[in-house]
């Protein structure tokens, strides 16, 4: 009992250690979308993001907690990390059947999982809940088919099959758990086991099936999301690439991935072939099982997802470092004799893995730090005045800043929580002739921390809305427009500077500079 009771402790506080920051990053980019969803127009679960995406379930924890919370981040990212601590004990459940000879197997794949690097984006970032709630459903329903295939009770399958139907509708990579529960057969009979009842899950594909007929029937396309030109359209080198380096990304962290630059491809090429090469030699064991359904559980996204050498997107790794932890830990305990250096290896891997998520973290800081430097005379401007955002910062080393929800973030800052959109009009930059207003809330200027220079994001131009000004001119160091005025409203420009929004005053005949000096974030 006291046992039990150490473990779950020693899990929690590992959890808290590396992500209990988060608490205090706020809202960033695609979080203030959801806000203006419920908060602000009070729409239904079933058309946030609609036509892209439907996530009803996963639409109802942000709204439940706009409810208790209103617009205070801290309980948003409460609710993240908590449920980053249940995957974390569903996992633990999970590797005590899959070791049932090894406590200590169970409590490493735990312990590992909760601190690991490359989980950054999804539990710091509110919108990447729907990684984290998909990996509870898809972990406690693959627990519940390894029950089933090892006793043949029904019910198991009937838990199973219920958690299946909560994973469709929390996120579409649950379309991935139909072929784990197949690849987790297959295995099985590798290892000489012989699953009870019938060969493979049909009835969980024959659901797959159903889902996304009626999805495609609702979306009036059975793809939906980002479309084709990224889900279909698969590029085989960057397939290898992301299967063979996951292993070492799982624990290094996209971030450092970047960061390596020219050299990350040799290194986590070589690192990812090396855990291949293990998985064929040992490929009856537990371990070598678990490296396999961790690819199977990354398909959905292995092409779309983690881009080589990017952080972002990173969320989409996370259910797949469940099968990671699983195992890591494995291995060790299979390969490192004696229990103080198990142990020890052990720490030292937790440790790095600490480390890794702290520098992540420390990146997610620095973007809200950016977000509030924007957001703070914007909002207070806003108020009485049309406002001109010159440069919208869209990520800070690939931890989103404002990418989506500028208009909506002005509001709530502006202390308008509630009520018309339309009482703040921020324009942005389009590559064209004019100034036009945009209500898609998308940043149009993309911030490169490492270079300090900014590059312009092509977006479909906006349709009906007001025009704001029209360009008389251009030159490396300048950007001349004309203003048109809305009735009584005065008009204000800023952008950013060192890490602040800096106002514009008029220029010559009404126009306003803009130097290349004010794209910098240093």
């Amino acid at each position: 009992m006291f046992r039990r009771i150490g473990e779950a402790l020693l899990i929690v506080v590992l959890g808290l250690v590396a992500y209990g920051s988060s608490l205090s990053f706020g809202f960033l980019s695609d979080d203030y979308l959801i806000l203006r969803h419920f908060l602000i127009r009070d729409e239904s679960v079933w058309t946030l993001w609609w036509p892209m995406f439907v996530r009803p379930l996963t639409a109802s924890t942000w709204l439940a907690d706009i409810r208790l919370c209103g617009p205070w981040a801290p309980g948003h990212h409460l609710t993240n990390l908590v449920l980053h601590l249940i995957v974390a004990a569903v996992l633990y459940g999970l590797a005590r059947r899959l070791y049932p000879g090894s406590r200590g197997a169970a409590l490493l794949s735990a312990s590992l999982f909760v601190v690991l690097p490359v989980h950054s984006e999804a539990v710091s970032w509110i919108t990447g809940r729907c990684d984290v709630l998909a990996a509870l459903w898809g972990t406690a329903g693959y627990w519940a088919y390894v029950v089933y295939r090892e006793t043949g009770r029904r019910r198991y399958e009937t838990v199973c099959a219920t958690i299946f139907v909560l994973f469709l509708f929390t996120k579409e990579s649950a379309v991935a758990f139909p072929l784990v529960l197949a690849a987790h057969d297959v295995l099985a009979r590798g290892r000489g086991q012989r699953p009870l009842g019938r060969a493979l899950p049909w009835p969980f594909l024959v659901l797959t099936v159903v889902y996304i007929l009626a999805r495609g029937a609702y979306l009036g396309d059975p793809i939906g999301g980002y479309g084709q030109r990224f889900h279909l359209n698969f590029d085989p080198g960057r397939l290898f690439f992301n299967v063979a380096s996951l292993p070492a990304r799982c624990l290094s962290g996209t971030g450092d991935v970047a960061a390596w630059g020219a050299a990350a491809r040799p290194i986590l090429i070589g690192a990812g072939l090396c855990v291949w090469l293990l998985v064929v030699r040992w490929w009856r064991t537990i371990p070598s099982a678990c490296a396999v359904l961790m690819t199977v559980a990354f398909l959905p996204t292995v092409n779309f997802g983690a881009a080589p050498g990017s952080p972002e997107n990173e969320r989409l790794l996370y259910w797949s470092t469940v099968f990671a932890a699983l195992c890591v830990s494995g291995a060790i305990h299979d390969a490192v004799r004696g229990r103080t250096l198990r142990i020890a290896v052990s720490a030292a891997l937790i440790g790095y893995a600490l480390t890794r998520t702290w520098a992540a973290q420390a990146d997610w800081a620095a973007a809200a730090r950016l977000r509030d430097a924007v957001l703070g005379p914007v909002a207070a401007a806003s108020r009485s005045s049309d406002v001109v955002v010159l440069n919208v910062p869209d990520s800070y080393r690939g931890r989103y800043v404002l990418r989506n929800g500028l208009t909506s973030a002005a509001l709530l800052a502006a202390g308008r929580g509630s009520g018309a959109v339309e009482g703040v009009m921020l324009y942005a930059h389009r590559r064209s002739g004019d100034f036009r207003a945009t209500q898609l809330d998308e940043g149009v200027l993309r911030l490169e921390p490492e270079t300090g220079t900014s590059r312009l994001i092509e977006w479909p131009p906006a349709q009906g809305l007001p025009k704001l000004g029209t360009v008389i001119g251009r030159g490396p160091r300048k950007l001349l427009f004309r203003p048109e005025r809305r009735g009584d409203r005065p008009l204000r420009v800023f952008y950013l500077d060192g890490g602040r929004s800096r106002e514009i005053a008029p220029g010559p005949e009404g126009s306003w500079p803009r130097r290349p000096g004010s794209d910098t974030i240093r």
